[in-house]
């Protein structure tokens, strides 16, 4: 799998990073790409606005996995918002298109929905 695969070699941890909201996002992460590799556009879009903002949601692995997986597999994946990244910017693990519509809601409700479980990482 060229190194993009979740095996010890790559990804022998998951650290304990704190956000704003004191949460570990790198699990759920992982784990929901592994089940549907299509999540990684959702994942790609949400890293780069939390960091835009300065607040970061994942670690820089994490944040570096989810790029990999999303350039490794561009052309299977099928998601209403893959139109907003165009390969040059996956390969740069970079995002210049426009964000989604109110996507500093979407991720304030993401950061909730973890805080009401009772997640702590």
């Amino acid at each position: 799998m060229f190194g993009f695969g979740r095996d010890k070699a790559y990804a022998p941890t998951i650290p304990r990073y704190c956000t704003s909201t004191g949460h570990n996002f790198d699990r759920e992460c992982y784990d929901n790409i592994d089940c549907d590799i299509d999540t990684c556009v959702s994942w790609y879009i949400m890293s780069h606005f939390a960091n835009k903002q300065g607040d970061q949601i994942l670690s820089s692995t994490a944040h570096k996995y989810v790029g990999r997986k999303l350039l490794y597999n561009f052309h299977d994946i099928d998601h209403k918002y893959k139109n907003l990244i165009d390969q040059w910017d996956a390969t740069h693990n970079e995002f210049n298109g426009e964000y989604p519509k109110n996507m500093e809601k979407k991720l304030n409700a993401f950061r909730q929905g973890f805080t009401n479980s009772g997640h702590k990482g």
